[in-house]
């Protein structure tokens, strides 16, 4: 297993699991990716 492969899993793991509302955007300042959180409090996906 590479090291980017344990970072991928750990953020990707920190992204899903933390309490508050996390919200990933691109380059472009496109949305790519919130958490469930993020969700409860738009009400809606990205």
């Amino acid at each position: 297993m590479s090291p980017d492969h344990l970072s991928t899993n750990s953020s990707d793991l920190f992204f899903s699991e933390i309490p508050l509302a996390v919200i990933e955007w691109d380059l472009d300042c496109r949305v790519k990716r919130w958490n469930n959180q993020a969700e409860k409090i738009f009400f809606s996906k990205p």
